[in-house]
């Protein structure tokens, strides 16, 4: 019998899909029988540190957690290229993008002995961006079957209507939620029976950056040109969820929907289809790799535009680059078609369901991860 392959995972323990998807690949390195896995904990995001995840997680990750990193355990640093800190040892680095990467990032790459990243798509704008290419191996992200699945028991959530839209995320212009509340209200004007629920956040999870968030939300209502008595109905909740009820509140939804601009991968939307629910997201990025015509609902895009001001203040690396200019036509008659349409969607949803099972559980991507990861060593 062969050795087990040893390895220390370095992540942050916090609400962001970094660490979410870090979390996911040490649970599935644990679960399979060929890896052993401990976890080097390095929290950065101070201001959603530990959020959202319950006693059973922090314990589990505390009995995993290691200060030190032995000779023969390989270390995987999941991050922003940014935050690699370069040593003698094999330097290993998982990161994911959402456009070209700034020069600072190329170098470090190309510093690294090994890059994983999520997507297609991450490669070729890691590529793009000069990281060489025999660098770079795509291990997708997973999610656990015994928790994201179509038997998964809905939140008894009050004032639903009768087909209810989903949308999670951090709301930055990337994620495009301003577009989608102002088309969603355009769209269903008069309608009460359809609602959008905006599961999101900005900066932290705290009272004064929820009030300002729901502020938003409204201006964005109101710019519509709807009037606020027309306006379909729209729900804000801004607490974190505790992972282990993330997927009974997705479940509560009928429909996901995610105009993004650009996605490394789509961590919520993969989710989604885990849960056998209809996805509407962009026809463009990290998110084909799972994503198609045949099990989803794509949004067309009209080309490319300059990355805005306001998204180049929250994170400088954007500026100089572009993304996807979603097609508004598109977007209402995608939603409209899944409102009208409800058994096709459920039944997309079916075969979406299908279709993550077999490609993006636990099972198969540890194993893949084993495999880049043994090869490597040699």
């Amino acid at each position: 019998m062969r050795d087990k392959l040893r390895i220390v995972w370095n992540t942050g323990i916090d609400a962001s899909g970094y660490s979410s998807c870090a979390r996911s690949y040490i649970r599935a390195l644990h679960q399979n029988p060929k890896a052993s896995v401990k976890a080097y904990i390095s929290n950065v995001a101070k201001n959603i540190n530990a959020q959202g995840l319950d006693r059973d997680e922090l314990l589990f990750f505390s009995r995993l957690t290691t200060r030190e990193i032995p000779e023969d355990h390989l270390s995987v640093t999941h991050s922003v290229p940014e935050r690699m800190v370069l040593s003698k040892r094999k330097n290993i680095l998982y990161t994911v993008c959402e456009l070209q990467v700034p020069k600072i990032w190329t170098n470090i790459c190309n510093n690294c002995d090994l890059v994983m990243t999520a997507s297609s798509f991450c490669k070729e704008k890691l590529v793009e961006s000069g990281v060489l290419d025999d660098k770079i191996k795509i291990v997708p992200h997973c999610h656990d079957i015994s928790i994201w699945n179509e038997n998964v028991k809905s939140l008894n959530i009050e004032n639903l209507r009768g087909y209810n839209f989903l949308f999670v995320g951090d709301f930055t212009p990337r994620k495009n939620g301003d577009l989608l509340i102002d088309n969603f209200v355009r769209t269903f004007a008069g309608n009460k029976d359809v609602s959008l629920t905006i599961k999101g956040y900005f900066n932290s999870f705290k009272t004064e950056d929820q009030k300002r968030l729901l502020r938003r939300i409204r201006r964005c209502v109101e710019n519509s040109g709807v009037g606020l008595s027309q306006s379909p109905p729209i729900f804000f909740y801004g607490e974190p969820i505790l992972e282990n009820l993330m997927p009974r509140f997705m479940a509560s939804f009928d429909c996901l929907i995610s105009p993004h601009r650009c996605e490394g991968w789509g961590l919520n939307l993969s989710q989604g289809q885990f849960l056998h629910k209809p996805v509407i997201s962009t026809n463009y990025s990290g998110n084909l790799d799972f994503m198609n015509k045949d099990i989803s609902y794509l949004i067309d895009i009209d080309g490319f535009e300059k990355v805005c001001d306001e998204m180049v203040m929250i994170c400088p690396n954007y500026e100089g680059f572009e993304w996807a200019k979603i097609n508004r036509d598109s977007l209402c008659d995608t939603m409209r078609h899944v409102f009208n349409n409800q058994d096709e969607a459920r039944q997309k949803g079916i075969e979406a369901g299908k279709f993550m099972k077999d490609k993006f559980s636990y099972g198969p991507i540890s194993d893949l991860l084993v495999n880049v990861l043994e090869k490597f060593k040699g």
